[in-house]
Order: structure tokens, then C-alpha cells, then sequence
């Protein structure tokens, strides 16, 4: 039976079995592109509220398979981290916050900003990482996760990791 709900890059192009103890059989994957996973309710509009797909995939998780662990994955190179530090560092019309996916990346690069307002020189792992922590702090504000937590479940880990390729 499924054991874990692994969310990492889209592109991180190393299944969290190869990282970790567990078989490839006892993962629920949910890849994301790039980018924080958002808070549990997405607003498109001034009224409008939708459930991030993200929110939907945990729940599923804990009450369908039992999941008893959530494995956040951030990894070195990722593209969409670099894409979104250098548009911390210079804006590009490609990216910007009115696109679809500037919206998209917009979380991960006010992260950006925001390590670079500290060290203008600050190294792509350094977003990577905090962009990790930013996922599993949108993770424990789930209504999911409080559920599980609240209900005395066993389920009461969200592990970060982070690995070079």
C-alpha cells in the first residue's frame, strides 16, 4: 500500500525511491512545475475561490491510501528556480506577473527577491531550499494536514529533502 506522497520538480528527473528507503510502489507522486505549491485555496478573481490541485491530491493521499508520510523534493539545477531568479534580477516581459506563467512562478520569484534583497549574490541552492521550506509550510496550513494532526492519525510528517544532481 502507498506510504508517501511525494511532491517534488517536474523536472527533478530522480524518482524520491532512488533518494530515499522506499519502493517505487509505495510513492503517490505529485509533481509540481517549479514553483511553490500554492496555499490550499487559489483566488481567480475577487469572490473567486478554487482548491489548488495540490490540496486535493493530499487529502486524497491521507484519507484514500493512509498516507503516513508527505516527502517535499527540491533538487539542485532546477530550471524554473534559475528562471525565476534571474527575473528577480532583471524582469523579463516573458515572465511577467500578467502571463500565465509569470502568475505561476510568481511565489517562487518574490522568494527570490526576497534572498536576493539579503545577498545579491546569493547561489541558486539557497532558493531551491527555501523554496522547500515555503511548500511545506503551505503543506501544514492543509486542511488535510490539520485534519490528520486534529484526528490523532499516525500520518504527522512532512520531511523536506533536497539533493544534487
Amino acid at each position: 500500500s502507498l506510504q508517501v506522497l511525494g511532491i517534488r520538480y517536474a523536472d527533478s528527473r530522480v524518482p524520491e525511491s532512488v533518494a530515499t528507503a522506499y519502493k517505487s510502489e509505495d510513492i503517490f507522486d505529485h509533481d509540481t512545475s517549479h514553483s511553490t505549491l500554492p496555499p490550499c485555496y487559489l483566488r481567480h478573481g475577487p469572490s473567486e475561490l478554487t482548491v489548488s490541485p495540490c490540496t486535493i491530491r493530499l487529502s486524497y493521499a491521507i484519507t484514500a491510501f493512509g498516507v503516513q508520510h508527505v516527502l517535499v523534493v527540491g533538487h539542485t539545477h532546477c530550471g524554473g528556480a534559475a528562471a525565476c531568479m534571474s527575473v528577480a534580477r532583471t524582469p523579463s516581459p516573458s515572465l511577467a506577473a500578467d502571463t500565465p506563467l509569470g502568475r505561476w512562478l510568481a511565489p517562487l520569484t518574490s522568494i527570490a527577491s526576497s534572498i536576493l534583497e539579503k545577498t545579491s549574490n546569493a547561489p541558486l541552492d539557497a532558493l531551491v531550499e527555501e523554496n522547500v521550506r515555503a511548500q511545506v509550510a503551505n503543506l501544514s496550513g492543509a486542511p488535510a494536514m490539520q485534519d490528520a494532526w486534529e484526528g490523532g492519525k499516525t500520518m504527522s510528517w512532512i520531511h523536506e529533502l533536497g539533493y544534487k544532481i
